[in-house]
């Protein structure tokens, strides 16, 4: 979804064209009877943020049964602090689809119903609503690293940097931790680069492919 928006590279992009198309926000897969889908990037993301969410309910109904419960989901994307553009309404958008259908997405479900739970989905819900009829909100990744240290009664307090190097982004903040519970703290800086961990596997891999000729294309 991020290569779609062009947050971020994606190690697929330069595939056999025929196998993938991320650049055009599509993948071609298998189901296992082997028949062949050509699925969207979006509807990656939604069905299987829609199976987490689905799990995380069935948790809570078990854990706290026979309860009224409100439940706000926090969820991470690669996005710098401030942000505040049409990638992070898109986000949102996909991220608010995934809640609504994580109770009809399960494990084993089949791809087409999978594709038109997605298509009712958008339908009903063309545009995302109000803040104030949400339950789910995207948080950068940045910000989401920080959190448990302003949680934490043994963190020492001082001048930190984290650096979290992912599969498709390094995300670097930096921030200053006060001695008190509740603890406070000052956010000074923090950026989202579009490199990660894909991008040395891609090098390594084309650095194999130039000096051995009969590595097959991957």
């Amino acid at each position: 979804l991020a290569c779609k928006m062009q947050l971020v590279p994606c190690r697929n992009c330069e595939r056999d064209k025929q196998t993938y198309s991320v650049s055009d926000g599509s993948f071609s897969v298998c189901d296992r009877s082997g028949e062949r889908f050509v699925i969207s990037s979006e509807l990656l993301v939604v069905s299987y943020l829609a199976f987490v969410i689905g799990r995380i309910y069935v948790w809570i109904d078990i854990r706290y049964p026979d309860t009224d419960k409100s439940v706000t989901f926090n969820i991470s994307a690669p996005l710098d602090q401030l942000d505040n553009t049409e990638v992070e309404k898109k986000y949102n958008y996909y991220f608010f689809l995934a809640e609504k259908l994580s109770r009809e997405v399960f494990q084993g479900i089949d791809l087409d119903n999978i594709q038109n739970l997605y298509s009712q989905a958008e339908k009903k819900y063309p545009q995302l609503p109000t803040p104030e009829d949400l339950n789910v909100f995207v948080q950068p990744e940045t910000v989401a690293a920080v959190m448990p240290f302003t949680r934490s009664a043994t963190a020492p307090e001082g001048l930190y940097a984290i650096v979290d190097v992912g599969a498709g982004t390094i995300d670097v903040s930096f921030f200053r931790l006060g001695p008190f519970m509740p603890r406070q703290m000052s956010f000074y800086f923090a950026k989202t680069h579009p490199v990660g961990g894909d991008s040395i596997d891609v090098d390594i891999y084309r650095w194999l492919r130039s000096i051995i000729e009969d590595i097959p294309p991957s």
